[in-house]
């Protein structure tokens, strides 16, 4: 199934709404919720993101820093920010 992009945030035809979706946003709200977010989690949400919300530099430094895992609060930081 996918989302309707109520909002603009979303590209058409985005599946927001698939189990593969369901599980990286639960993922990833449960690592920055217990402050134990993995480099691999926040990549991969910087990767769907970048398919299909609408641009923002926020998911580019995203997956950038989950790339580079330098800075482990800022990825903390930034997960929420690029969750549209």
């Amino acid at each position: 199934m996918t989302g309707e992009p109520s909002s603009g945030l979303w590209r058409p035809g985005a599946p927001t709404w698939d189990s593969r979706w369901r599980a990286l946003a639960a993922q990833v709200y449960a690592g920055v919720r217990d402050r134990n977010l993995g480099r691999e989690a926040a990549f991969d949400l910087a990767c769907f993101l970048m398919d299909w919300a609408q641009p923002d530099p926020v998911i580019s430094e995203l997956a950038q820093e989950s790339a580079e895992g330098s800075h482990p609060e800022r990825l903390l930081e930034l997960a929420p920010a690029g969750h549209p």
